[in-house]
């Protein structure tokens, strides 16, 4: 039996596979990668995949373990590792004056039902939006002008078809 032909049937077994991808999230995030590549190149660089399914890595991630295998970048050493959940902070959280400058900008062009029955629309495009935004110093995309006018229960005004 080859060393692919023994992968395969590793990966069949259900508790072991969970019980490797326990013991691989236990590892720093670069040592997951270059123990995978470790594994491939023992494979001579055959069943990448069939590594990223054992070890729950992605696929890409693996190779990356092999470019750097390859290119000398392994430093065991080295301690380290992304906080858990690590993400980036939203635009508002990096300029809390957004809000404020949002609502100044859309203040003149909102429309809808005075009474608040229906959802206010807004009559100027994200885009343009970003842009006046932009020159009050903010660093923001217009995706992220349409994630706060949907916050603030806001829409682009559409086009309504004609009744006839």
């Amino acid at each position: 039996m080859t060393s692919l032909q023994a992968l395969k049937q590793a990966l069949e077994d259900q508790e072991y596979v969970q019980q490797y991808q326990a013991m691989v999230r236990a590892m720093p995030e670069h040592h997951r990668r270059w123990h995978a590549a470790m594994i491939v190149k023992q494979l001579k660089g055959k069943g990448a995949t069939l590594v990223a399914k054992l070890t729950g890595l992605h696929r890409s991630t693996v190779y990356s373990g092999i470019k750097d295998l390859q290119n000398g970048i392994v430093d065991f050493t080295k301690d380290r590792q992304r906080k858990e959940h690590a993400v980036r902070p939203t635009v508002e959280e990096r300029s809390p004056a957004i809000e404020e400058d949002l609502k100044e900008i859309i203040r003149f062009s909102t429309g809808g039902d005075p009474m608040g029955n229906q959802n206010a629309c807004v009559r100027m495009s994200s885009r343009k939006i970003r842009d006046l935004l932009q020159a009050k110093g903010h660093e923001i995309s217009h995706t992220t002008v349409i994630r706060l006018l949907k916050k603030r229960n806001l829409a682009r005004k559409q086009s309504q078809k004609p009744v006839s």
